[in-house]
């Protein structure tokens, strides 16, 4: 289970999700949806969207999360990151933080962020996380158009010391930006050959695991729930299957696997053609 914390954030990115809807969740109704999510069975909760360093409850947040029944993961540009901080994160119990970089060029990775000084941000977040004692997880989004920077960027996470590199597809806006099967299989390729080897970072790849491995996970293993309380089967699937302030997550589950719509085995992306066609 996916949880968008926050609307805040300093960066600027132009595939950021939160754009939509109004509010955002109050703490007593994150941990409500947490307690509903570990009793479904979820074993991964994930606080993302804007920059969950920017609530102040985040400890609390993580630290709601039962160690024995699931782990918390984050997601952050990094931008907040601080020493104490990092140190607040361990000890609340999050067991993976995931900084974005998006390529070793900190002009092209500022400009995707949409502010100056991320990338230095970025990675100086990491070496902060890596001296808490975090797990640390640095997170790439391809694209057609880049995927050969798949390699220099996983060179720059062995230097930088991270336990995972964790590659996830964006979605495309132009035919260009789409991943063609020929993509698709050096990434698979890149994994396996990474993952074989002693040393260095671990690959974690979406294309693999919800392509030939497990299939879309989308409203089958994952559920979503934005910042104002909707609820998706994944954060990119536009469709909005119900509301936590207005009725249980485990009934807007039910709902979801009740609708058969996401029943079947599927190796693509069936957001990436929803967003493709807009």
């Amino acid at each position: 289970v996916s949880i968008e914390v926050t609307r805040e954030c300093g960066c600027n990115c132009d595939h950021c999700l939160i754009k939509e809807g109004e509010g955002e969740l109050e703490t007593e109704e994150i941990f409500g949806v947490v307690d509903e999510a570990q009793e479904l069975g979820a074993s991964i909760i994930t606080f993302t969207e804007g920059d969950p360093l920017k609530r102040e409850d985040i400890f609390e947040l993580i630290r709601h999360v039962d160690p024995e029944r699931a782990v918390v993961n984050m997601f952050t540009p990094g931008l907040e990151m601080t020493p104490e901080k990092a140190k607040k994160l361990k000890a609340a119990g999050l067991y993976n933080i995931l900084i974005g970089i998006y390529s070793t060029d900190p002009e092209v990775h500022d400009k995707i962020r949409g502010v100056p000084g991320a990338h230095e941000k970025a990675v100086d977040a990491i070496k902060m996380a890596l001296d808490a004692g975090l797990l640390v997880t640095m997170s790439v989004h391809v694209k057609g158009d880049r995927v050969s920077e798949i390699f220099d960027l996983y060179d720059f996470a062995t230097e930088l010391g991270v336990h995972e590199f964790s590659i996830w597809e964006g979605i495309p806006k132009s035919p260009e930006e789409c991943l063609t099967q020929i993509d698709r299989e050096a990434i698979i390729r890149f994994y396996k050959k990474v993952n074989r080897t002693p040393g260095g970072p671990r690959v974690f790849a979406s294309t693999y695991f919800e392509g030939q491995m497990l299939g879309c996970m989308a409203g089958r293993r994952w559920i979503h729930v934005g910042v104002d309380g909707s609820v998706r089967p994944c954060p990119y699937i536009g469709d909005v299957w119900g509301n936590v302030r207005e009725q249980s997550l485990k009934e807007i589950w039910k709902e979801i696997r009740k609708s058969g719509d996401f029943e079947a085995f599927r190796s693509d992306c069936p957001a990436q053609s929803q967003h493709l066609a807009l």
